[in-house]
Formats: structure tokens, sequence, C-alpha cells
């Protein structure tokens, strides 16, 4: 027995010798842990968007300078047109008294209060729709980023605003550019809206 024991010792040795010319192991300390009663970084809230319902707040001065742009644009015209030209704009360009955006299912809809709702694709495609005054149309409305661009075009000219939501998330600048042949030159205005 002390025979085996020897042998087994002689064996071993050689594997504990290699093993002992290796350096050993190196173990690294468990990374740090946060302290648990620190707080996480908040995360930020989500960029606002267009969906929702617009009152107008522009009051009386707003809609005195929609007039005042009607008429700037009609002063231009021959005298015997003003009074036409100057009734067509003013059908055309009516302050809604809110404005109501939906976005949903690859569509935009644009509800404006008291005259009518539209709705074109999300992408930008356009619709055949009719305007507040019954003329056929074609609709594009496209969001991007912060801004709805909506444009009308019938065959007297086109019609583009453009919604520019604030950075409160709340207030709704509408920007209108009235393009046509038959106007010497473009009828511009802008109007407030707010949430």
């Amino acid at each position: 027995m002390l025979k085996s024991i020897a042998v087994a010792a002689l064996l071993l040795a050689p594997l504990a010798t290699a093993h002992a010319d290796q350096e050993p192991a190196k173990t690294t300390p468990p990374a740090a842990q946060p302290a648990s009663d620190t707080p996480a970084a908040p995360t930020p809230p989500p960029a606002p968007t267009i969906d929702g319902k617009y009152r107008f707040v522009g009051g009386d001065k707003e809609n005195k300078g929609v007039e005042e742009a009607i008429e700037k644009v009609v002063q231009e015209m021959l005298f015997l047109k003003r009074p036409i030209a100057r009734g067509r704009l003013k059908d055309r360009n009516k302050v809604a008294s809110a404005w109501t955006f939906t976005v949903a299912g690859g569509q935009i809809k644009s509800a404006a209060e008291g005259i009518m709702t539209w709705s074109s694709p999300e992408n930008g495609s356009p619709a055949d729709v009719k305007t507040s005054t019954g003329d056929d149309a074609k609709l594009t409305q496209k969001i991007s980023g912060n801004k709805l661009t909506q444009v009308f075009t019938t065959k007297e000219g086109k019609r583009e605003a453009t919604f520019t939501l604030g950075a409160d998330g709340q207030t709704l600048t509408m920007d209108v550019v009235l393009v046509s042949e038959q106007l010497p030159i473009p009828l511009k205005y802008s109007l407030t809206y707010k949430k």
C-alpha cells in the first residue's frame, strides 16, 4: 500500500509543478453597482403631436388681418373686378372657430369647425375632395416634424396652409398663402389657435 501511495505521489508531482509554474488566475473584482437611492435619469416626454382640437384665439385683430390681406389683393385689381373678387376671397377664406386633426389608419382628417371636414393619405398623396365652396379640388396633407402642410389645388389656383405646432404643444399657427392666375399678388395671412 505504501508503494501505491509513493507511485501516486510521483505521478502527481509533475502536474503540481506544471501548475505551479503558471501565473495564478487573475480575479477581477465585481463591477460597482450604483447605489439604489440614486434616481434614474428622467425619460424625456414624447414630442407633441398635432392630433387634437385647437380653438381660434386670434380675436378681432387676426380677423381684421384677414380682411386687410384680402383688401390688399383686391386693390391691385381693376375697379370692376374688385367686388366679385372680394366676395369670392371672403367665401374661400373664412376663419374657422376651431380646427380638429386626427391622424389614424394612414389618413389625416382635418375638420374646420362650422365649415367642412376633409381627409387625405398621411403620406402626402392627393385625394379628390370638395372645397368649402363646392369646387372640385385635389388635397394633399403631410406632417413633417411639428408642421402639417395642407394644399388644396383647384382649376383656379392653390391654397397652402401650414399649421405649425409651438414648442408648448398647445399653440398652433396657421399660415395661409393663396395663389391664382386671377389674382395680381398672392393672398397671405396668419391665424393663431390653441388647444
